[in-house]
């Protein structure tokens, strides 16, 4: 009984939030949904396992099943993965990281760059949404994709170079119509 109750909770709790993952790495609403279902039916076979490491693990495993499963439904699909980066230059972008994500944006900002995201890989807009969008910390994403913390920071930093100049060259082109 407190298996079921337990498992209720989080699947009350998450299952929107790990849909809304797994919708964002194949747009599909029906296979998006069947993976949501089976990555929740895993976490029930395995909850006894899984719920006594906390609700923080338990958040961790949801989604890095829930991205494997869609990383196969895409293979199967025929679309291949991105490639992963390198650990290159972790240091400094570590160092680089904080200051960054420090800086006050506006909502005009916030829109814009939502604009420019689509010009960025997946792997890098996956990391950028469990940080900011679901607000996980690196330990975590490092687990869900796969990655050190250092490759999952320097694929931050490099996706937010990326976002900056492109923002950059948005601002610069408006200014030259208005």
């Amino acid at each position: 009984m407190e298996k079921t109750r337990g498992f209720n909770a989080v699947y009350t709790k998450h299952r929107m939030r790990i849909y809304w993952y797994v919708y964002r790495k194949i747009s599909k609403p029906e296979e998006s949904e069947d993976i949501t279902a089976d990555t929740f039916l895993k976490l029930y076979e395995r909850y006894d396992e899984v719920a006594p490491r906390g609700e923080k693990a338990v958040i961790a495993w949801l989604y890095t099943v829930a991205r494997n499963g869609s990383i196969d439904h895409l293979r199967k699909q025929g679309v291949r993965p991105s490639r992963s980066i390198d650990d290159e230059e972790v240091d400094e972008a570590t160092k680089m990281y904080d200051d960054f994500v420090e800086e006050a944006m506006t909502e005009q900002e916030i829109g814009q760059i939502r604009k420019v995201l689509v010009h960025v890989d997946s792997s890098s807009q996956e990391i950028l949404q469990l940080r900011y969008e679901e607000g996980m910390k690196f330990k975590d994403i490092s687990q869900i994709v796969g990655k050190s913390e250092g490759a999952c920071k320097m694929i931050l930093y490099r996706a937010l170079e990326q976002v900056r100049e492109d923002l950059a060259v948005d601002r610069e082109t408006h200014e030259k119509k208005g």
